[in-house]
């Protein structure tokens, strides 16, 4: 298949899945007329996006798969709001220095961070989600120190009791935390063991912060993590006027935004 026809159907895809979340729950043929595809092409779009744990379809109606008990797939969530990312991720970057240790959790917007500083020269990065691990052994002059445990698979990330141990055991200049979910100031995310990790995580850096899209404020989750201010620094696209942000910057946080 052509690039310009994989990206002709990623974009479809992903306006599909964005239709899906916007509305919880949508009939067939609802998004059929919608979308103004064939029959066809919508089975085998959706067929794709439940087979990546993002949809879920059950006698006509297909739903979003992620609620305030579950987290969309990795894979997924690295192809939403990009744009933004990268933007938080430029923030973000001045940071983090040369020589530096960096933990990148399963947060796609993380992701992006390792990405704008993986060339910057000799850089230690403790992950334990593959995604960022498969960045950093193309990079012959960072080190992977790789967490294990449990494997999620819809996160491609390792957690769970094990994975909480073989943490304890490091200690990094920062911490890139992301969040499934901030609410009246308190970050969450729809996995115990997740949000346990994430909480566990911070305690383990010298700098700890948070990079979110102004779409995580608007969503709820199940287990709490922690507090906005419990982190050193928190970076996202939301206004700074934003109340949530402005009791985190009263409580000592240092809030970046792109807005502004």
């Amino acid at each position: 298949m052509s690039q310009q026809g994989t990206s002709s159907k990623q974009d479809r895809q992903d306006r599909l899945a964005t239709m899906i979340f916007g509305r919880g729950t949508v009939r067939v043929e609802e998004l059929q007329d919608e979308m103004g595809v064939s029959a066809m092409t919508l089975y085998r779009d959706l067929a794709e996006l439940e087979a990546r744990q993002v949809v879920i379809r059950s006698r006509g109606e297909v739903s979003a798969a992620a609620s305030s008990l579950s987290e969309t797939s990795f894979e997924f969530r690295l192809g939403q709001e990009a744009a933004a990312k990268r933007s938080l991720a430029n923030l973000v970057a001045p940071l983090i220095g040369r020589g530096d240790s960096v933990l990148v959790d399963d947060s796609t917007t993380a992701h992006f961070i390792l990405e704008a500083v993986i060339d910057r020269g000799p850089l230690t990065v403790v992950s334990n989600c593959t995604g960022p691990a498969n960045m950093v052994m193309e990079h012959h002059e960072a080190e992977l120190i790789m967490i294990g445990g449990r494997y999620l698979r819809p996160l491609q990330a390792f957690y769970g009791p094990s994975a909480i141990t073989a943490l304890s055991g490091v200690r990094v200049d920062v911490a890139l935390i992301g969040a499934a979910a901030i609410h009246r100031g308190i970050v969450h995310h729809p996995y115990e063991d997740v949000a346990r990790y994430k909480h566990f995580a911070m305690g383990r850096a010298t700098t700890s912060v948070l990079a979110v899209t102004e779409s995580k404020f608007a969503r709820s989750a199940l287990y709490e993590v922690c507090a906005l201010s419990d982190f050193d620094v928190v970076v996202t696209d939301m206004s700074p006027d934003e109340p949530q942000l402005v009791a985190a910057a009263e409580a000592g946080v240092r809030v970046l935004s792109t807005v502004g």
